[in-house]
Order: structure tokens, then C-alpha cells, then sequence
């Protein structure tokens, strides 16, 4: 198989989530006492998405950076004379 190509849950995942912020923001919306005016919940469902994913990512980042360096360091050991 191809590395690039989008495993079938990433293409689940993201059918899931556009179907969901759709229905949020097509049916589910908060009015407010100001005319023409509401709150839309799809929209805090995305920051809540960004921030769970962005989470998600920083702790893949410090676990890589922490222990990068320390790699290079065992191997530049094992090469040394």
C-alpha cells in the first residue's frame, strides 16, 4: 500500500465531523434578545475540534523533540572510537 494515501478511519473521521458541523449550524442555534441575532453552536464545536486536535499535536511534538536530541546522542556514542 501506498504511504500517502488516507486511511479509511481518517476518511470516516472527517465525514463525521463535516456531518455534525452541518447539523449544528443548519438546525442548532441559540437565539439572543437581540434581533437577528443568534449564537451558533457549530462554530464552538470547531474550537473544541481545534483545540482536542492542536492537543493532540503538541503532545506528539514534545515527546519528538524531547527525545530526538537524546537519540543523536546514543548514537553519536556508539559511533564514537
Amino acid at each position: 500500500m501506498q504511504s500517502n494515501r488516507r486511511s479509511i478511519v481518517t476518511i470516516v473521521a472527517i465525514g463525521i465531523g463535516a456531518a455534525i458541523f452541518i447539523i449544528l449550524g443548519r438546525f442548532v442555534s441559540i437565539p439572543t434578545g437581540i434581533p437577528n441575532t443568534t449564537i451558533e453552536t457549530s462554530y464552538a464545536f470547531l474550537a473544541l475540534m481545534s483545540i482536542v486536535y492542536l492537543r493532540a499535536l503538541l503532545d506528539w511534538l514534545q515527546v519528538t523533540l524531547l527525545f530526538l536530541p537524546l537519540c543523536r546522542l546514543y548514537t553519536a556514542r556508539l559511533q564514537a572510537p
